[in-house]
Parts: structure tokens; sequence; C-alpha cells
């Protein structure tokens, strides 16, 4: 099958999905045509994207959080009534993406929580007839909530989940990418993350730590917005003897920036960023799925700052379960002393089934 993705270019998540789903499907012999990643004057694709994938990745004008003044979360009442103010200027967007939707003509879309996809779908759907129509599969852990194992949830993502349904409107399959192995319900297929397959090299067959995963003694750390870095660095002022290492996108001081022998903060690097995690004591991170699930596969203990709703909702259900302490800030003394649950075999065996479940997902339809 001919496979054509739509990836939401926010943060670091659903691109390392999208380049752990395309090495899947080219192991079972299908082929990724193209990546389309939405971006925004604040959000650029990482340049490890473009060359992990080897295949055209063509960026469009998306939807976006606006951040407050402090560079941490988002003014939610800005992003929304800016969004709808300016949403003609997505309008060229939309056209974009249905023209390559209709230029490739794929077998099926995967589309990584990106609401310009849902709309360019709607949009290019009408050049199809409906025998040679391609698949169109929403594809998010963000489906979770939706199930009834977190339905205690869902209330934290009560507008969210409006984007959420948004983004499945009219989907053939809904997959919901989740950290336990909750049942699978009519509407929604439930799958282990897509972690990268350079992970799975810190564990082996029987799910022992190799001597790759060790404890290196220092925090790793992952700031979505550069704001937070304040934070950090008031804390380190206090407690100089532990060292930090932290990843975040500010382009202002170059690739790495040490702030003095025991603080480095670096820019976002795929590789670097799994041997620092695989290696570190402990993360402290902005409760993104993606990372807060490798943390979870490699047993690291964690401290987990949401930005906006749905990080909140992640790492409530996170907490809930023993991987992390839900805090309201950059405060690293809670994790110094706290014990992650690590996961038991059980859980690794599922997570291990992931290859197997989303290409019977991707490419069995009824």
């Amino acid at each position: 099958m001919r496979f054509l993705f739509i990836v939401q270019g926010d943060g670091r998540g659903h691109i390392t999905e999208a380049l752990s789903l395309q090495q899947i499907l080219l192991r079972h012999g299908h082929e990724v045509v193209e990546m389309l990643a939405g971006v925004s004057e604040k959000r650029t694709i990482p340049e490890y994207f473009a060359k992990q994938a080897g295949i055209p990745v063509k960026t469009f004008k998306a939807v976006n959080f606006i951040l407050g003044k402090d560079d941490k979360r988002p003014d939610m009442f800005r992003t929304v009534s800016e969004g709808l103010l300016l949403y003609a200027q997505f309008t060229p967007s939309i056209r974009f993406v249905a023209d390559e939707i209709v230029r490739i003509q794929p077998d099926v879309i995967v589309n990584f929580y990106e609401s310009v996809g849902q709309l360019a779908f709607q949009r290019a759907r009408m050049e199809f007839t409906r025998k040679n129509r391609p698949k169109y599969i929403s594809l998010a852990h963000h489906h979770t909530f939706q199930l009834p194992e977190l339905k205690w949830v869902l209330k934290m993502v009560s507008g969210l989940n409006l984007l959420t349904s948004a983004i499945a409107h009219g989907a053939d399959k809904v997959v919901a990418i989740a950290s336990r192995p909750y049942p699978s319900t009519k509407k929604i297929t439930v799958i282990p993350p897509l972690l990268r397959s350079a992970l799975f090299k810190y564990r082996d067959a029987d799910g022992h730590p190799t001597a790759a995963l060790r404890d290196d003694g220092f925090i790793c750390g992952y700031l979505l917005n550069a704001g937070f870095a304040d934070e950090v660095i008031a804390w380190h002022q206090v407690h100089p003897e532990v060292p930090l290492f932290f990843f975040w996108d500010s382009l202002e001081h170059g690739v790495e920036y040490r702030y003095d022998d025991t603080l480095t903060f670096h820019q976002l690097d795929d590789t670097l960023f799994l041997e620092k995690l695989a290696s570190c004591h402990a993360c402290a991170m902005t409760s993104g799925f993606e990372s807060v699930c490798e943390c979870i596969y490699l047993g690291k203990p964690m401290l987990l700052v949401p930005v906006h709703e749905e990080q909140r909702a992640n790492a409530t259900v996170f907490e809930k379960y023993g991987y992390g302490i839900l805090s309201k800030s950059f405060d690293l003394s809670p994790l110094l002393d706290f014990e992650a649950h690590f996961p038991d075999q059980t859980l690794l065996d599922w997570f291990n089934t992931a290859e197997e479940q989303v290409v019977q997902a991707l490419t069995e339809f009824s």
C-alpha cells in the first residue's frame, strides 16, 4: 500500500511517531510516499525529521498555540480568537494539502492530529470516486480520552475532545495510541506506543536492562517552551551539585548552551535525546505523550509539568499509575527521591506488539 502522512509539527511527539511508523510500514513491504507537516512562525520542523524520513517532507502553515508573555503556557483566549479571525490565512494550506492528496493518489492517509489535514481531506475527497477514494485514518493518543476506561479524565479535556472528534470525522478508522492495554471499542482501535526501534536496544528479549540502560546520576529534561528555562536555572542556582542536561527549542544560544559546569541546554536532537534519557537518573519534562512513554519503557522517574489541558490529562493518568510526579513548575526537588513504578513484564510484552498491531490497524479494513 502507498501511504501519505499528515503530521502536526508541534513538539517532537507526532514527528517521532511518524518516523517510527514509516520504518514499520517499510519493513512490511508498504511505502510512505510523502510527509506533510504543519508548522508555524514559532515552530519549525527539526532537521533530523526530513533527514531520517528520506522522502519528501513538505510543510504548510498550520494552527498552533499562541504562548503567553512568559513564553511557557498557551494563552488560550488569544489562540482561539486569533485562530478564528485569521482562519482565512489557512485556506492556502488546506488547498495545498488537498492538491497533494489528489496528486499522490495514496491508498491510505494517516493524519497525526493535524486539523488542516482533516479539512484538506474533506476538500480532496470530492476529486475521487467512492471506489478509488483513499482510506482516511485518524491516529493519535488523544483518542484514548474517549475510551470508557478514561472517562474520568474526559472532563479535563472537554474542549480538546471537540477537536479530537472533528479531526476524526469521516475517518475509515480511528486509532488510539495508549500507554496501557485498554480494550478496543467498536469505534476506536487501541494500539501500543509507536516507540522508535533504537529504544529496544536498552532491554533484552526478557525485558531486562542492557548495559546501555544505566544511571549516571544526572537529570535529563525536555522543555516544550523555552520560557521554562528560567525555572530550571532558578532551581539549579540553589542545587548546583546536581548535574542537569535539558533539551529545548531556543535558537538564541546556538546548538548547545553551557550555562555552567553542571547545567547544559541543547537544541532538540533525536539521537542525543534518547542517549541522555537512557543514561539519566530521572527526567523532567512538559508531559508530552511520546517522551513519557519512552521514560516508562526505560523505567525512568519523571517530573511532569503540563503546559495545556491535553498534557495535564496525560500527567494525571501517568501519576495515577506511579510513573511520575505531576507538578506546576520545574522545582526538581521532589524528583530526587522519587522511585518510579517500573513497567512489569506484561506491559513490556504489550509494548513489543506495537508493530504487529499497527500494521493490522492500518492495512485491514472491513
